[in-house]
């Protein structure tokens, strides 16, 4: 970056690094499934994603002063964009692979334990065969997960 690039690229550029940076440190932290610790970083992701979007619409506003920029200043932003792009597109498909990784974990417990609480016919100590216990009047299993699972 030179000193002739105009404030607001300067600005955006700086946006971009400071967001795709803790993209990143999300994406290691669901890497290796410590996904409780991504609260820490929600309120700078949500204050740099309100920035950068405000940031966008202020160029989109004044595209004709974009368009004055040097052709340097204009592809320094492509290309920022470009892999800034590449990291949210990675953080997504993180994200999607972790939910299910977790559906999957929770569908494998629900299936076992509906295993475990199932109907079984069972025979009595003179052979006869005894009737299922009432679900109705069976308690109720209950189960509770939070973002540590």
């Amino acid at each position: 970056m030179n000193r002739a690039e105009p404030e607001q690229l300067t600005d955006l550029l700086g946006i971009i690094e400071r967001l795709s940076g803790l993209l990143g440190r999300e994406n290691d932290l669901l890497r290796t499934m410590k996904p409780f610790e991504i609260q820490s970083l929600q309120q700078d992701k949500l204050a740099l994603t309100a920035a950068y979007e405000a940031r966008i619409k202020s160029l989109k506003e004044n595209a004709g002063e974009v368009r004055s920029w040097s052709e340097g200043a204009r592809n320094t932003l492509k290309e920022a964009s470009r892999r800034f792009q590449a990291m949210l597109t990675e953080n997504e498909h993180i994200l999607r692979a972790a939910r299910e990784a977790t559906e999957r974990a929770l569908t494998a417990i629900a299936e076992e334990v509906r295993l475990k609480t199932q109907e079984h016919a069972a025979y009595s100590d003179k052979g006869a065969v005894t009737r299922p216990v009432d679900k109705a009047r069976m308690p109720a299993v209950s189960l509770a997960f939070d973002q540590r699972f």
